[in-house]
């Protein structure tokens, strides 16, 4: 039986150890390419390639995604046609982070009945997860004494030690869980979308409108630089491989004040309260 075009795409992706999310998105968008070129692959050229990227925008792709899609087909053709690909990506529109008020996230917490969406919440701000890491978190992970978690092959495939915020503390202690993951779904895990659906049901309940889990995390870390964390401190928390890419929302911490960002005026957390995180930080307790 003959192989698809993108088996040899799959092959390659998984001898370099990259994760199942990685290899999904190339495969599908590679796939996706070759169905729209409807012609075989080592007859296009760079104005196909031209044609396909025109296509995907006045379809009203978001520049972030075209740009998967352009790195999957030059991918293939480097690695699997041997042949070497130039197209510029498109550019992208620099966005601020939203970033929430604490009285904002504490409203969402309270407006949800399901005890372990409450949890979710908690967990993506209090210790600033992104939504993949979260939904994957095991009880057996959680350390409630010393207030930390370990993430598992998180962002970057790295294992890291985060905080845990006392209020997650607490609400976990009293839940008692079983041991597994914290939040299961019929196939392990909650997936990534339905807890995104979590998040936004609660923010259209307090403001009338959805939000995505990431502005939970970027109102973690506008917190923590607001009451004065350093931000290699944060960096570390967050799992960023580069201090670039927290210098980002040390940019929205920055304008806090600006109604673009908050929906009303900031609170901020009590310099007393202290964040720990294995010694990284001057603080010890923090209170999300």
């Amino acid at each position: 039986m003959p192989l698809e075009p993108t088996d040899k795409l799959m092959e390659e992706l998984q001898s370099r150890n990259c994760s199942k999310v990685t290899i999904a998105t190339y495969v599908t968008r590679a796939r996706i390419f070759i169905h729209w070129l409807d012609k075989p692959l080592h007859h296009a050229g760079i104005e196909d390639i031209r044609q396909f990227r025109l296509f995907l925008l006045k379809n009203e792709k978001e520049p972030k995604t075209i740009n998967t899609y352009l790195a999957a087909v030059k991918f293939y053709y480097r690695e699997i046609l041997r042949r070497r690909i130039r197209i510029a990506g498109v550019r992208q529109k620099k966005k601020l982070p939203v970033v929430h008020t604490r009285e904002t996230i504490d409203r969402m917490i309270a407006s949800l009945n399901n005890p372990r969406h409450k949890l979710l919440l908690m967990l993506l701000y209090g210790s600033g997860l992104i939504v993949s890491e979260a939904v994957a978190a095991q009880s057996q992970d959680i350390d409630t004494e010393r207030g930390i978690l370990l993430v598992r092959q998180g962002k970057g495939r790295k294992d890291r030690l985060v905080c845990l915020s006392q209020r997650f503390v607490s609400y976990y202690t009293v839940l008692n869980p079983e041991k597994g993951y914290l939040f299961p779904g019929r196939h392990g895990h909650l997936c990534a979308r339905s807890a995104e659906e979590i998040v936004a049901k609660a923010a259209k309940k307090v403001l009338g409108r959805p939000t995505f889990p990431h502005s939970l995390r970027a109102s973690f870390v506008t917190h923590l630089l607001e009451r004065g964390e350093g931000i290699t401190h944060i960096q570390a928390l967050l799992g960023h491989e580069h201090l670039e890419t927290t210098e980002v929302m040390r940019h929205s911490a920055s304008r806090t004040g600006d109604r673009r960002i908050l929906e009303n005026s900031v609170i901020s957390l009590p310099k007393g309260e202290e964040v720990l995180q294995m010694g990284l930080f001057k603080n010890k307790a923090w209170q999300a």
